[in-house]
């Protein structure tokens, strides 16, 4: 077989040199992409010079990044540079929204996996240990210019009603839900100290990237926390039970001479029906942030 640009090529030398199929190349012809440069009239053979491989190239790299053939067939009979710039940008920029949007199917993907591996491999639960956390940032109900926007939270009803609100604020400034982490409450500081944890701030955990243009979001520092897993957020008449576990672990921060140092959070883990969980009970982490 020649290798001169202008040496004719018969279909499958075509083809096996451009690592396509001869039915590949029919159907570039049929639709009007790349026709051969010679037929021969009576036996019906189809020819090619290896100076088309470049066309052929630039048809599989519009075709391998998402155009129609349709498509590919417009930009190549126009013939304008200009347009095919165009194109390329347009299709540039549905790309990168497609590459946003997939990102965020897979941050939701794993923290699913998350809670799937919480309730396969269940941490040691009721039992408080001192770990370092990393910075966390959280998203909360109220408006820009007040602060968060504490509810009383005594049973389920309760905590469902004030974690509706924040989502519908959510969903009205374009958050869609898969952005939204996981759901927990917060308790300021001074509250805690003085034993008033009755009355909560809820929020979701959510993906930095996804919050510099949301008005209330808030970055929980990192540092030392007293944490504990708690089996149960709510008992069987629907009443929340995580008020003793602070207490537990407000004790326990006296008896190890730990200060507190900033606001009570915690986080479900897991929850909802398929984890083995009624309503809205769950299957919290407690935090609180310590020092000496």
């Amino acid at each position: 077989m020649s290798e001169e640009p202008g040496a004719l090529l018969t279909c499958g030398q075509m083809a096996r040199l451009n690592g396509v199929s001869e039915k590949t190349l029919r159907l570039y012809q049929k639709k009007g992409l790349l026709s051969p440069t010679v037929v021969n009239e009576e036996t019906g053979f189809r020819y090619y010079t290896l100076d088309q491989s470049s066309d052929l190239d630039t048809i599989q790299r519009l075709q391998g990044i998402g155009f129609s053939l349709a498509e590919i067939r417009d930009m190549l009979s126009l013939g304008q540079v200009s347009e095919l710039e165009n194109r390329l940008m347009e299709r540039s920029a549905e790309l990168e929204k497609e590459a946003q949007h997939i990102e965020r199917m897979i941050n939701a993907a794993g923290a699913l996996l998350k809670s799937c591996s919480a309730v396969t491999r269940p941490p040691i639960t009721d039992q408080i240990i001192l770990e370092q956390v990393p910075p966390r940032t959280i998203v909360y109900s109220g408006t820009p210019s007040l602060p968060p926007q504490d509810v009383p939270v005594v049973d389920k009803a309760d905590w469902q009603m004030s974690l509706r609100t924040l989502k519908q604020e959510l969903a009205a400034q374009g958050v869609s839900p898969e952005l939204c982490g996981s759901a927990g409450c917060m308790i300021a500081k001074e509250a805690l100290l003085a034993g008033n944890v009755e009355t909560v701030t809820p929020f979701v955990f959510m993906d930095d990237r996804w919050t510099a243009d949301l008005p209330n979001r808030r970055v929980l520092p990192g540092g030392q926390y007293l944490t504990m897993y708690y089996q149960h957020s709510f008992d069987e008449e629907g009443n929340t039970t995580i008020y003793g576990g602070i207490e537990r672990m407000l004790d326990y921060a006296r008896a190890k001479r730990f200060s507190v140092v900033g606001d009570y959070y915690d986080e479900i883990v897991a929850e909802g029906s398929i984890f083995g969980y009624r309503g809205c009970d769950g299957f919290i982490k407690m935090y609180i942030p310590v020092g000496r």
